[in-house]
């Protein structure tokens, strides 16, 4: 029997990777201010978290994300 490894749902992964594109896009997209290392460290965070399934937040502080289980059958 295959065990779950993934402790993030399909549609948080799904929102992670977009939300961290967007945020990637905008640091890259702006042209006389300094790109933020934290807003873009944060965004590879989230691309990361969305490509892996895997959040070492959620791991660290035991919280589970299936509380919006419901909104991946939608997807």
């Amino acid at each position: 029997m295959e065990t779950k490894t993934h402790n993030v749902e399909k549609a948080e992964r799904v929102m992670s990777v977009l939300s961290g594109a967007a945020m990637l896009y905008h640091e890259f997209k702006k042209e006389n201010e300094e790109t933020s290392k934290v807003k873009m460290a944060l965004a590879a965070f989230l691309i990361y978290r969305g490509l892996s399934g895997n959040c070492s937040l959620s791991s660290a502080t035991g919280l589970n994300s299936s509380v919006i289980s419901g909104l991946s059958n939608l997807l």
